[in-house]
């Protein structure tokens, strides 16, 4: 189908976190089912004097805001026992989102909470909050390729 863009599929996505070396996520969260990515704004100072016919603000401080992970738990995976072990610990990681394309997304989080969700006849979920401490940044594959990422 034309249209104006394509929309980028999610089959093949892929998760890194970096371990080894820092800043270099090098490790895949595997099982990965959602990423969602929220907040992402600053907040505002009221300026507003009583003689202005509406009200005035000026930008804040930036809030990077927040990612939260959903996955299918599995504990033999070495990128989300990371996630467990930094839990709660303020720790900056890098992470990157591969897409099957060669696009890729790149930002540093901290991992805030974590949850498991299970019951009858259900599959264990696990679910990971991040606070995102630097605003992510969206590479092609052709940055790759020319030195530019």
């Amino acid at each position: 189908m034309a249209g104006c863009c394509d929309p980028i599929p999610t089959v093949g996505l892929k998760l890194y976190v970096d371990d080894a070396t820092e800043g270099t996520p090098d490790v895949e969260i595997g099982s990965h089912m959602s990423i969602a990515f929220s907040g992402a704004e600053s907040s505002e100072i009221d300026t507003t004097a009583l003689c202005d016919d509406s009200r005035q603000y000026l930008d804040g401080l930036k809030d990077d805001g927040t990612a939260d992970i959903a996955f299918n738990t599995d504990y033999s995976n070495d990128g989300q026992n990371l996630l467990r072990s930094v839990r709660g610990t303020n720790a900056i990681k890098s992470f990157k989102l591969l897409f099957k394309d060669g696009r890729y997304v790149t930002g540093t989080a901290s991992v805030r909470t974590s949850s498991l969700d299970f019951g009858l006849d259900t599959k264990v979920e696990s679910s990971m909050s991040l606070r995102v401490k630097s605003q992510p940044q969206v590479f092609s594959a052709a940055d790759v390729l020319i030195g530019n990422a």
